[in-house]
């Protein structure tokens, strides 16, 4: 008797995964509702084919130079080397533009004047050192403006205990960034964020009569609150990000004219430049 409800107990745990795990691969009705027409793969190489032979033209779209001096934390990275890439389009002084980050960006900046610091911004005194640097003299009277775009992101990290793995680059080094931009007269520091900021842990562990998990499908926007406790995050990289929106976001300051500002992208971010997705995209 007992090696019958053994197997009984058996064959209805795996019933039930097969169920869970059926649930969590299958995209839910309400999703497809909200985007009912999926690209083929053709509609995708025919895409790529149009952007490389006639690239999208954004020089008119670029807002006048500011004749201001610009930190670029994480500036050899995608998002940081197209804000390099940017300024310089819309004439910014090469000289004006120091970019801070482990990794040197590529050659043709360099060439063009753009400087490049080593830095490791876990490292408050090198943070520090990098800010330090002196600029060129016709510049060095300009205002200062910091982009923040260093970061780890480490999405399949859920459990408190790995929370320092992200915390370390994405909150201290910011804490770090922010604190040298204060101290070496910027006014303007704008840190590109997340929006899974807004995702809230779904609940995969279903009820067997259950079709969906609750919270796969979110509807979110700027009004959407924030969550407050770690297990209500999606995961790690979002709890982080939070955290350091917050650091950045309370050290606004009018008085001081020191304006902070944060900008969260919803989708993930890829293109020519990127190193991570595209070679994922590639294989």
């Amino acid at each position: 008797m007992s090696s019958i409800l053994l197997v009984a107990f058996i064959a209805g745990l795996a019933l039930y995964l097969y169920h869970v795990n059926r649930a969590m691969t299958q995209v839910p009705e309400e999703a497809r509702l909200l985007s009912p027409r999926r690209w083929t793969v053709e509609e995708i190489k025919e895409a790529y084919r149009k952007a490389i032979e006639s690239p999208v033209e954004v020089s008119k779209s670029l807002p006048p130079k500011q004749h201001r001096r610009y930190i670029v934390v994480g500036g050899s990275g995608l998002v940081g080397n197209w804000i390099v890439t940017h300024l310089l389009a819309r004439g910014e002084d090469p000289t004006a533009i120091r970019i801070l980050d482990l990794q040197s960006p590529r050659p043709q900046m360099l060439d063009q004047g753009v400087a490049f610091v080593k830095t490791d911004i876990i490292d408050g005194k090198a943070v520090q050192a990098a800010f330090a640097q002196p600029w060129p003299q016709k510049v060095a009277s300009l205002a200062l403006t910091v982009f923040h775009n260093a970061a780890v992101i480490r999405p399949g990290e859920r459990h408190k205990a790995f929370l320092q793995f992200c915390a370390r680059v994405n909150v201290d080094g910011t804490r770090n960034v922010l604190t040298a931009a204060k101290q070496y007269g910027a006014s303007c520091f704008i840190s590109t964020s997340s929006g899974s900021v807004l995702i809230r842990r779904p609940s995969f562990w279903i009820a067997p009569w259950t079709k969906w998990p609750k919270g796969v499908v979110q509807i979110l926007s700027d009004a959407t609150e924030t969550p407050k406790e770690h297990n209500h995050f999606f995961g790690n990289y979002a709890v982080s990000k939070a955290e350091a929106e917050h650091i950045v976001r309370a050290a606004d300051s009018l008085e001081s004219n020191f304006r902070t500002g944060c900008i969260r992208p919803v989708n993930g971010i890829y293109g020519v430049g990127d190193t991570t997705i595209t070679g994922i995209l590639q294989a």
